[in-house]
């Protein structure tokens, strides 16, 4: 059999082409590009095509030809987004279009008939040449649909949902949509629709950013959901009834909720990833939260969206052994607001998780003191500390720095207001970078990067010494707000 296959993004690249080689190694399969035996060009989009417009194929002899596995999962290798309205014929029906039984194994071939995409179009999308076409094949399975942009106008927004996602059964749906547009959408999926839908990625806009209030009500429950993205919602927004977390793997939510309903939340989503969330206030009265244990947890996002909120009783009740990242910051809704920091509740969290993953730490906004030297000891895994706030270093931690006694795995240092005395940590670094580069302290991580905060009643005398730093060590030093050295 001799075919010639269509390029592929750059991460199928790799994997297309050793697999389609070793058929070719194996004699099973020769690939020809416009009639002679070649390489495959990876950069073209499409078949490569004859001077009359068709695309180069052999037919094969049946003691060659491969089992059908292997001719679907080549197909597979073929699969793209089809973007409506069609600019061109879909890759699908090429397959489809050159015998009987390669009809029949691209029709069956699940991934070249379940992703589809929205542009922006007319009203008129039921006459669009050769949309039904492909529609009627791909209502035999699982859809993946998403729209690039906005359709403002509610009839053409009705018509285009009515033609390519009401009719179908939904493993993934992403959309750019108004909240009143949303609202209705979801009153017209039924349950069966959306019984396996397992990513919803909502982009939510407003007409000419006024903030109205909206409220939208979710009837569906979506009980597979694997993945849940709520963004844009820059305006009083809220959802009744939020879905099932409880299979979710990752969460994003630009939604401002207390803590009441995100500690409930969370307490279902034991398969949790990655999680994002803005947070409006504590409703629980000084109640203590139920313990939210988070196993695989390894990348969270705390936004407060409220004035003045302490986090502490929700990161106290966290267990999250796996995290490796950990953001704290101000949401957009608070922009004069600032994040109280609660250590107490932070090492409490620290102590019970016996954090051993956590490399990231990123707090922003805080009105008050963070203590670098607690930070540091309750997390002696951290290899990056951005704070963008107050905070100090004591002449003590300076020292244990040195020796890694503190921060031994400590790369990056981004303390933009912190207060320490600059000479300290200045010896601090050259003894620990001396100590590594003469392989006694094997355990201890280099500084690569470091901020502080200049004291500006300190005469600038500094510059020599960061320079050495730099030019024997290649250590970027900044005394904010000063220059870079």
């Amino acid at each position: 059999m001799a075919v010639a296959l269509s390029g592929r993004p750059t991460r199928y690249v790799d994997e297309s082409k050793l697999f389609l080689n070793s058929l070719a190694d194996a004699g099973k399969l020769v690939l020809k590009v416009n009639g002679n035996p070649a390489e495959l060009d990876w950069q073209r989009s499409y078949l490569p095509w004859s001077k009359e417009g068709q695309p180069v194929l052999e037919r094969a002899e049946s003691q060659q030809r491969l089992p059908d596995d292997v001719m679907r999962c080549i197909f597979t290798l073929c699969a793209e987004q089809v973007v409506f309205p069609l600019r061109r014929q879909p890759f699908a029906y090429i397959l489809a279009q050159v015998c009987s039984e390669w009809r029949r194994i691209a029709l069956s071939t699940t991934k070249l008939w379940t992703d589809m995409g929205i542009a922006y179009i007319s009203s008129h999308v039921a006459t669009i040449p050769g949309s039904k076409l492909w529609l009627s094949h791909a209502a035999n399975f699982f859809m993946s649909v998403s729209t690039s942009c906005i359709q403002s106008n509610n009839p053409t927004f009705e018509n285009i949902m009515e033609t390519f996602v009401i009719p179908h059964r939904l493993k993934k749906l992403k959309l750019y949509v108004m909240p009143a547009q949303l609202q209705w959408l979801l009153s017209q999926l039924s349950d069966n629709l959306v019984s396996e839908l397992q990513e919803l990625h909502l982009f939510l806009g407003s007409h000419n950013g006024r903030g109205e209030h909206c409220v939208v009500a979710l009837r569906h429950r979506f009980p597979c959901l694997k993945s849940l993205i709520i963004k844009g919602c820059h305006w009083p927004f809220e959802f009744l009834d939020l879905p099932s977390w409880k299979y979710l793997r990752y969460l994003d939510l630009n939604i401002s909720l207390p803590f009441s309903i995100i500690s409930q939340g969370l307490r279902e989503c034991i398969s949790l990833e990655h999680c994002d969330l803005d947070i409006s206030k504590d409703d629980l009265g000084g109640q203590l939260i139920e313990d939210v244990y988070l196993p695989h947890l390894s990348h969270l996002t705390l936004q407060t969206t409220g004035w003045d909120v302490n986090l502490g009783p929700l990161l106290q009740s966290f267990i999250l052994p796996r995290l490796r990242e950990l953001h704290i910051r101000r949401g957009w809704a608070g922009s004069n607001a600032l994040v109280y920091w609660d250590h107490d509740a932070y090492s409490l969290m620290a102590h019970r998780s016996n954090f051993c993953r956590l490399h990231m730490i990123h707090i922003c906004h805080t009105y008050n003191t963070i203590s670098l030297d607690r930070l540091l000891e309750d997390t002696p895994t951290l290899r990056h500390v951005n704070l963008d706030g107050k905070s100090t270093l004591s002449e003590n931690a300076a020292s244990r720095l040195s020796n890694g006694q503190l921060g031994p795995k400590l790369e990056y240092i981004l303390a933009y207001k912190c207060t320490t005395n600059i000479c300290q940590m200045l010896e601090a670094i050259e003894e620990r970078s001396n100590a590594i580069t003469g392989g006694m302290a094997k355990a201890i991580t280099p500084f690569k990067y470091v901020i502080i905060q200049n004291d500006p009643l300190v005469e600038n005398g500094y510059e020599e010494r960061i320079a050495s730093l730099r030019a024997k060590f290649n250590i970027q030093f900044m005394l904010f707000p000063s220059r870079v050295f």
